[in-house]
């Protein structure tokens, strides 16, 4: 049975795939990628992270 990757994964496999030049070793396991993606100088974050740090505009 072949799983589909989630749209992290997807995003993740992109990055470690510029980096290493191969395909992402482990799927469903993004926490570990990305701890490693980071020891390797790639600036990687949760897409939670990155929608609460989107910039403010308007208000006072």
């Amino acid at each position: 049975m072949t799983r589909l990757l989630s749209p992290e994964e997807v995003r993740l496999d992109r990055l470690w795939r510029e980096r290493f030049g191969q395909p992402l070793p482990m799927v469903g396991a993004p926490e570990v990628a990305r701890r490693i993606l980071r020891q390797h100088g790639v600036a990687v974050r949760r897409p939670s992270e990155t929608k609460a740090k989107a910039p403010q505009t308007g208000g006072e």
